[in-house]
This record gives C-alpha cells, structure tokens and sequence, in this order.
C-alpha cells in the first residue's frame, strides 16, 4: 500500500501533539467509561468472547482497556506515541507503540478497538 508524504507527515504531527500533552491528557480522562461507553465496551467484550483477544488503538492512558480487562478480555494496548505506553508502564501494564499507518497490526483479534484517536491543541 503507498502512503503519501502529506498523509505521514500529518501522522507525525499527530504523534508529536500527542508527545507534548500526553501527562495531562492522561490526568483529564476519567477512569471509568461513562455509561454509554461502558455499555458499548461490554457489547466489545462480549463480542471477543472470554479471553478473546482484542487490539486497542490509540489507548492512551490505558483506562479503556483497564475495564475491558475487567470482563475477562485480553487487551493489546497500542499508541503510537512513547509517553503513554510509560505511562501505562507506571502502573504496572504493557502498552507498545504501534502507528497504524506503518507498522503491522498482527493478529488475528476478535475485535478492535479504536476510540478518541485525534490530535491534541496545545
């Protein structure tokens, strides 16, 4: 697949916004999914099955995959920055970076989860 020079520099852009706020994103997000989304989260994990993998895109501080984990999920924590996999890391759990524009996304996974994946302004 060719991927133009304009679509990697905007991701590079993306990453590096991400880079800059990633501590104080991760203090603003709260914890626990709302209602709505810890219903569409069970729906993800019900769907998966009991210990069915699951591919996590952009998890940022790691809190949707805390929960998913709760239903007796696996989660593969994926960012495409540095920060928040340390972050995670701080707690105890594996993130790893992954872009999604460049790098392969394994597999197979009973579903995938991509959620708030946007730039940051600073």
């Amino acid at each position: 697949m060719h991927i133009s020079s304009a679509t990697l520099a905007n991701t590079l852009r993306t990453i590096d916004s991400y880079e800059g706020c990633a501590d104080d994103y991760s203090r603003i997000v709260d914890q626990f999914p709302w209602p709505s989304l810890e219903a569409a989260l069970r729906q993800v994990a019900t769907a998966a099955g009991k210990g069915g993998q699951i591919l996590e895109i952009g998890s940022g501080a790691g809190w949707d995959a805390d929960f998913l984990e709760t239903q007796g999920v696996s989660v593969r924590r994926t960012d495409a920055t540095r920060r928040f996999p340390e972050l995670q890391a701080a707690r105890g759990k594996k993130g790893e970076l992954l872009n999604v524009i460049t790098d392969d996304l394994g597999g197979p996974y009973d579903a995938v989860v991509a959620l708030c994946v946007h730039t940051c302004a600073s």
